[in-house]
């Protein structure tokens, strides 16, 4: 019944026997950077300088999802005898640094998370010419974020995240620099006059500058924002406000270093009804 494919025939069952060990398997890709799925690079079986068809074998994958070295193994079938095995590459990504900006505490380091990382290791320049050091090893994949509280107001930080599982290590991806500000507090907030009212702060020695945010809002939305560039400066009236509201206000201070601002937290705002 029908007619005999004698192509498909002599396809999978070739005459002799063909010893698999005496071939040779390239792959489609040596290396991957490791990204959670399955690596399964194409395979070609060659013997004697040929292509041998895909039909005469079958191919395996075996640790080819995590960091490390994956194996694929070519198995004959039929005529075809024995396997042969190939190895190639996963490796870790790059932590790329997302940022690095004062906090209430000291300076918190984020990055993106690396698939198949077991761990991270941050590393940190104090200034611009002292060597870099290790500062911290986080275990484990599941945090991105670090503060790091063993910094001085105002001096510049520079920053590195590197990747790891066990002993393979992933590249560097950008830096990160900021210029370590504690952010000042506000010592006095009164109502003196009509419509008006008076802050006062403690001055940041190392600061360029202050910002000043204030808003009927504790959120902050739709705040204005007055810039005083005067270091010196730790007194402020803010004018024209509405009677028998309530303001919140808060202040940060501001540097400019290397052609960037870096800008403290925030301190705690507090709050004053106006009652003049």
């Amino acid at each position: 019944w029908g007619y005999v494919n004698l192509a498909s025939f002599f396809r999978n069952n070739p005459g002799g026997t063909h010893d698999l060990s005496t071939m040779t398997v390239t792959l489609s890709q040596s290396n991957y950077i490791c990204d959670g799925t399955a690596k399964k690079p194409t395979v070609t079986l060659i013997e004697n300088g040929a292509a041998v068809s895909k039909y005469n074998y079958t191919v395996s994958y075996r640790n080819n999802k995590q960091v490390g070295t994956a194996t694929v193994t070519v198995t004959g079938i039929g005529n075809y005898k024995g396997s042969i095995s190939k190895t190639f590459s996963i490796t870790l990504g790059a932590a790329a640094i997302s940022g690095a900006a004062n906090g209430t505490s000291g300076v918190t380091v984020t990055w993106k998370r690396v698939s198949g990382a077991s761990g991270y290791s941050i590393n940190r320049q104090a200034g611009s010419s002292s060597p870099w050091k290790k500062v911290k090893t986080i275990t484990g994949n599941g945090s991105v974020t670090w503060t790091d509280s063993k910094v001085s107001n105002g001096t510049s930080y520079h920053y590195l995240v590197r990747a790891y599982c066990g002993k393979t290590l992933g590249a560097y991806k950008g830096s990160k620099r900021v210029y370590r500000l504690t952010r000042p507090s506000i010592t006095s907030l009164k109502n003196k006059s009509s419509r008006k009212l008076t802050l006062t702060w403690k001055k940041n020695s190392k600061a360029t500058g202050y910002q000043i945010q204030y808003s009927t809002k504790s959120s902050f939305r739709s705040c204005k924002t007055i810039t005083i560039k005067n270091r010196k400066t730790i007194r402020k009236t803010i004018s024209k406000l509405r009677k028998k509201k309530k303001y919140y206000v808060r202040i940060r201070c501001y540097k400019t270093y290397g052609g960037h601002k870096y800008y403290s937290a925030w301190s705690s705002h507090k709050a004053i009804k106006i009652k003049r």
